[in-house]
């Protein structure tokens, strides 16, 4: 389905029409006007860390990415993924600007910051409905008094990456 979506757009931002007769969408001859002033058309970012479509999806149309990588190794193997899959497609992996999301909750302590991840984790759910994975546990850093060469702090409240998904 993102496929077939990224083909229209692409398809519609660099041509002004679009013409697909997919699984998921038919298009036949939509006209796109007035068609973007960057070459080749808007730029596409394409989110999701899924490793033997949405990155290989990726890998043939994106301009930027932005997976959910819980730790700056798991983003190094996606990169990797993303990297195997350029090769594959003839892309040149150096032109994708590569990015990720990391949620941060900082409070007064553990408990604190637990409260704090339950309630945005609430919210989420009352909007899209329960997920399908959920954390295993927030890793809690103490900030603590900093050392001698670092910036001064304003305080010293815990912080927590509730990113580890089971």
């Amino acid at each position: 389905m993102l496929d077939e979506g990224v083909q229209i757009m692409r398809q519609a931002w660099t041509e002004g029409t679009a013409t697909l007769a997919g699984q998921h969408y038919q298009v036949d001859g939509a006209i796109v006007r007035p068609l973007p002033l960057q070459e080749g058309g808007i730029p596409l970012w394409i989110a999701g860390g899924g490793e033997k479509v949405t990155l290989k999806i990726a890998a043939r149309y994106a301009q930027y990415t932005n997976y959910a990588a819980p730790s700056p190794e798991e983003f190094a193997r996606k990169s990797e993924i993303l990297k195997g899959h350029c090769d594959t497609v003839g892309t040149d992996y150096d032109k994708i600007v590569r990015s990720a999301n990391f949620n941060v909750f900082i409070g007064e302590n553990e408990a604190d910051v637990r409260k704090r991840f339950d309630a945005y984790t609430a919210r989420l759910e009352k909007s899209s409905g329960p997920r399908r994975r959920r954390p295993r546990s927030c890793s809690t850093a103490p900030t603590g008094p900093a050392p001698p060469s670092a910036p001064p702090r304003r305080s010293s409240r815990s912080s927590a990456r509730c990113a580890t998904w089971a």
